[in-house]
C-alpha cells in the first residue's frame, strides 16, 4: 500500500473488455487500470 513502481508487461489479445497478462506480473498483485496518469507525474517528480 503506498507505493507504486512502473513495470513493463506482454499482454495477449483483448477478449470481451478484457486483457490477459502474459508475463511481467505476479498473481494477485494490485494494478492500476485507472487515473495512470497521475501517479506516471508522480513517478516524475521523484515522490
Amino acid at each position: 500500500p503506498g507505493r507504486f513502481d512502473r513495470r513493463e508487461i506482454v499482454a495477449g489479445p483483448a477478449h470481451e473488455g478484457q486483457v490477459p497478462v502474459l508475463s511481467g506480473l505476479t498473481p494477485g498483485e494490485t494494478i492500476v487500470d485507472e487515473g495512470g496518469f497521475l501517479l506516471d507525474n508522480q513517478l516524475s517528480l521523484g515522490t
